[in-house]
């Protein structure tokens, strides 16, 4: 099963940050909020979003800045939690449907070898 670790989504999201911010941020903690100490703006939350979609395709951020940008929860660390915690079941999930791709097709070659032998 692979799936990134929270050190490398942080990484990922940090410099993420770093290119949004076109480098005039020195260093991104992860404590940091995108709009209070970044100071992103619409558009660049909107790149933000977006860079995070063509990242971790499948994960919206939406929902997480909804219930986080109140009061400047909306951290650096917040995001790369709701990352790594939705790339868990996600990696499962394809995990899970490689093993049912290969039990599937490791019964159609065996009712077909056996149908083979019946000939």
């Amino acid at each position: 099963m692979t799936f990134d670790s929270e050190a490398n989504v942080a990484r990922q999201i940090a410099d993420l940050c770093q290119w949004i911010s076109e480098g005039s941020i020195a260093h991104i903690e992860m404590s940091m909020s995108l709009t209070r100490d970044l100071a992103f703006d619409s558009m660049k939350l909107m790149q933000f979003f977006a860079g995070t979609e063509e990242l971790y395709s499948g994960i919206a951020l939406e929902d997480w800045f909804i219930e986080h940008s109140a009061g400047g929860r909306d951290t650096i660390g917040s995001v790369v939690q709701y990352i790594a915690a939705a790339l868990i079941p996600m990696a499962a999930e394809r995990s899970n449907g490689s093993r049912r791709n290969n039990h599937s097709r490791d019964l159609g070659q065996s009712i077909q070898s056996r149908s083979q032998t019946r000939l």
